[in-house]
């Protein structure tokens, strides 16, 4: 009798037409089987290694047996000494959360003998459920509806793929109500930011697979699961980049090969590097005036979006096109665009020369921010930049490793072996550091400084917290 320990996803690779097996246990996550034959099965009979305890007598297995069950034991009162109190806790902390919450509204109310008032924003979508819970309790319920004057808190509410983004905006700050959602943008753009800066499709799929195997750690709230989410495509990014730019733990795949076809740009050619992020920097600083000007209600703040987007676009035409029929136009666009600036650089009514001198400063005040979109474009050369680092510290580590293992016989491999690990560890915990500062920094410096123009505070809805066993 030979025995075997095969994990379930394995089972079905067992080919039972020449053997005789049985199986003697089986539970969720393996199967204990025991294979009858004279002489030891050759190793690739079965899909793993047998089990070397045939040797042991049926007492030494029963003390064993046993002994683990009083282990088993052991270990599940441990477990729940251990989790006893953590529902109560729980319990606990939610009730001092709702205490919180009741002591901040109640601050925010009037009560004067059998006369109570409160006034508080609700969402448009739950106020026909408020008034049947006022009706039901028999107090009376005043809606109005919002005017100039108010300033209600901003709620931001996305698709379930793009949610991580309310995260990243509410991390800098929050859009002002009458100003628009730049989440779904700021997710995308935070990942092919962050994916341009690691650049390495074997720090990539590392991570990735950390993720996947540590998954179940981040299921536990709402915020667990976005992070989740974003972390996945984060790592996707960074292994897609990776494979375009060629670089796998700063490796280059073998001219010819499959991977070498694959990539398309190299980090070190710095002119079409530098034309690359110049041209996400302008399409983002565009796409940020652009969803202004959609949003503004006034000829000043349509217009100037528009014009700066016509003076980013037209020096980016400059800049590329140069010998061909663009950079003859890109000009025009740069002055068509402060022209469009100066004339609409405020709302400000000309009915006296006092007030058209006032409305030509005007117009210069705003031209001067010609240095900020200049400054702006140029701060996204940091995406090539620290890309660039990356690589070319994974290089080096691996160009000492190789140098370390020739020059120390023997012992040389074990002591590359760890410079390959730690200064790998380091690059990757650099990337991750870079990746999200200067990722994000771009979107919330550069990109908001364009696109949106107040400051909100958040929505948080009065409710009773919830207790999960």
């Amino acid at each position: 009798m030979w025995f075997y320990v095969v994990p379930a996803g394995k089972l079905k690779l067992i080919d039972p037409s020449d053997k005789i097996i049985e199986i003697v246990h089986q539970d969720r996550y393996r199967t204990y089987i025991v294979l009858l034959s004279p002489e030891e099965p050759p190793v690739n009979s079965m899909p793993v290694p047998r089990v070397h305890f045939g040797a042991l007598s049926l007492s030494e297995l029963r003390r064993r047996s046993e002994q683990s069950a009083i282990e088993l034991e052991e270990l599940e009162l441990e477990r729940q000494s251990l989790t006893k109190w953590r529902y109560v806790l729980a319990q606990n902390l939610a009730a001092a959360r709702d205490r919180s919450a009741r002591n901040r509204a109640a601050l925010e109310t009037a009560d004067k003998e059998r006369v109570f008032v409160l006034q508080a924003w609700a969402r448009r979508d739950l106020v026909n459920e408020i008034r049947g819970l006022a009706t039901d309790l028999g107090i009376a319920a005043v809606f109005d509806e919002i005017t100039d004057k108010d300033r209600p808190p901003t709620l931001l509410e996305n698709t379930h793929s793009m949610e991580g983004g309310e995260n990243l905006v509410e991390f800098y700050q929050t859009p002002g109500y009458r100003d628009w959602d730049p989440s779904a943008i700021v997710y995308v753009s935070f990942i092919i930011f962050f994916g341009m800066i690691m650049t390495d499709a074997g720090y990539g799929l590392l991570l990735l697979l950390i993720l996947f195997l540590f998954r179940k750690r981040f299921t536990g709230s709402e915020l667990g699961k976005r992070m989740l989410r974003m972390s996945t495509w984060l790592m996707i990014s960074t292994a897609a980049f990776g494979v375009a730019t060629g670089s796998y733990f700063g490796v280059k795949p073998p001219e010819g090969s499959f991977l070498a076809h694959l990539k398309i740009l190299d980090l070190k050619d710095v002119q079409t590097m530098m034309k690359i992020t110049l041209t996400i920097g302008v399409v983002h600083i565009v796409l940020a005036n652009l969803m202004r000007a959609v949003h503004e209600k006034t000829p000043s703040g349509r217009f100037q979006p528009v014009g700066w987007s016509l003076v980013a676009l037209g020096g980016l035409s400059t800049f590329l096109g140069q010998g061909t029929f663009f950079a003859s136009v890109g000009p025009v666009g740069v002055v068509a665009g402060l022209l469009v600036v100066g004339f609409f650089g405020s709302d400000r009514k000309v009915n006296s020369v006092k007030a058209g001198g006032l409305r030509i400063f005007d117009g210069f005040t705003a031209l001067a921010r010609i240095v900020n979109i200049f400054s702006d474009v140029l701060s996204y050369m940091r995406l090539f930049a620290l890309g660039l680092a990356a690589a070319s510290l994974a290089e080096t580590i691996n160009s000492l490793s190789g140098q370390l293992n020739q020059s120390v016989p023997g012992i040389g491999i074990l002591i590359a072996i760890l410079v390959l690990a730690i200064g790998h560890a380091i690059n990757i915990g650099l990337g991750l550091i870079a990746g999200c500062v200067h990722g994000l920094r771009l979107n919330v410096i550069e990109f908001f400084n364009w696109g949106l123009k107040d400051e909100g505070t958040p929505f948080r809805p009065f409710k009773k917290e919830e207790t999960r066993l």
